[in-house]
């Protein structure tokens, strides 16, 4: 990944009109030059994603391991010193959001082959090995999507929270991802939304269990989290096709949409958040709250600059936004719609809508 220097939110306010327009000229330039290919080669890849936890075994405690970076350089050393790839094929290990957190992808894509089909297992048993190799004795890498205690205590070390890029009273800074674009990344979405993300999920409900809302929380019961760490500190497997044609292709997102979230549901793999129990089990809605970047005007709290805005769906949402924890129609309150409609009455044209239908890959 490329190390540069990003823009702050307040730096790039005058050049997102111009980033938007040729943004939007190059995917169409793009597009126009892909769409008559046909019969393309079939190739795919997957990423694994793994996170980095300490084991302290007398203190019966495990807490985020933050040598991610360095264990990224050493794995890459490794492969770099490497010559002639066996049959399990070459790893290449990227960075990702957590800075406890890695990604390993084959360093070559899948093609249509048996023989293909044969190496991806071996491929995905070669990174966890050669991963294994460069921990320490007491850090361990299992494959589960969140840290169930993230934002509990010392839960990543010694260190003070409410920083200068995530402002969490959960997070400290040092769990994000040393390279700038993911320290910006964190920082200008609060900053264009004018405050913390807030992420709601609701507590796995018995006898014992206490409603009171945490502080912060707005009054809302639930376990509350406040930092883009809780979704995008999740990790997954994801899987990338090259179909032979923009018809396939879409055919294939078509399916993959339906498939992907019962899937999805299947693994119910993320039951605990902020040491807490949990109603629901996926990561879906987490990811998306964490990276919410919408105003409140533009979420519906607010009725603001009514002629210019309506709710828009978040850049993280999924094919159709959703509702309380389902796929459902975007909220939007009675007294807003109502407030929308007085103001279209009386300037008597349609309001101007900039909600972009944003559609994210299934994971």
């Amino acid at each position: 990944m490329t190390v540069a220097t990003p823009k702050a939110w307040d730096a790039a306010l005058s050049k997102i009109e111009y980033v938007r327009e040729h943004g939007v000229d190059q995917f169409i330039n793009n597009y126009k030059k892909n769409f008559s290919i046909s019969r393309d080669v079939l190739m795919y890849g997957d990423e694994l994603e793994y996170g980095i936890f300490i084991v302290d075994h007398e203190a019966k405690t495990v807490r985020l391991s933050l040598r991610g970076a360095e264990i990224i350089k050493d794995l890459q050393a490794k492969e770099d010193d490497e010559g002639e790839a066996n049959e399990t094929g070459k790893c290449k290990w990227v960075p990702e959001y957590g800075s406890f957190m890695i990604e390993a992808i084959p360093q070559a894509p899948y093609g249509g082959f048996t023989s293909d089909l044969r190496r991806i297992e071996a491929n995905m048993r070669n990174r966890r090995a050669r991963l294994l190799s460069v921990l320490q004795p007491n850090e361990i890498a299992p494959s589960v999507v969140n840290f169930p205690r993230m934002g509990v205590g010392n839960f990543a070390g010694d260190f003070p929270n409410n920083g200068k890029y995530a402002a969490s009273r959960f997070v400290p800074d040092e769990v994000i991802n040393p390279h700038p674009r993911f320290w910006t990344l964190t920082q200008n979405i609060r900053k264009r939304r004018g405050e913390n993300v807030k992420i709601m999920v609701p507590l796995f409900d018995d006898e014992n269990t206490d409603h009171t809302p945490e502080d912060g929380a707005g009054g809302t019961p639930g376990i509350y989290m406040d930092a883009m760490a809780f979704g995008m500190g999740c990790c997954c497997l994801q899987v990338t096709f090259q179909a032979r044609d923009v018809g396939e292709s879409r055919h294939l997102y078509d399916q993959l949409a339906v498939v992907a979230p019962i899937l999805l549901a299947l693994t119910a793999a993320t039951p605990i958040h902020k040491g807490k129990l949990a109603d629901w089990d996926a990561r879906w809605n987490i990811i998306e709250d964490a990276v919410d970047c919408r105003t409140q005007a533009e979420r519906g709290e607010e009725v603001e600059r009514e002629a210019d805005y309506s709710p828009q769906m978040a850049a993280g949402a999924s094919v159709g936004s959703r509702g309380q924890g389902t796929l459902a129609s975007t909220r939007t309150s009675a007294t807003t719609r109502a407030a929308q409609t007085r103001t279209r009455r009386q300037a008597g044209s349609t309001t101007r809508n900039w909600s972009s239908m944003r559609m994210s890959r299934p994971n």
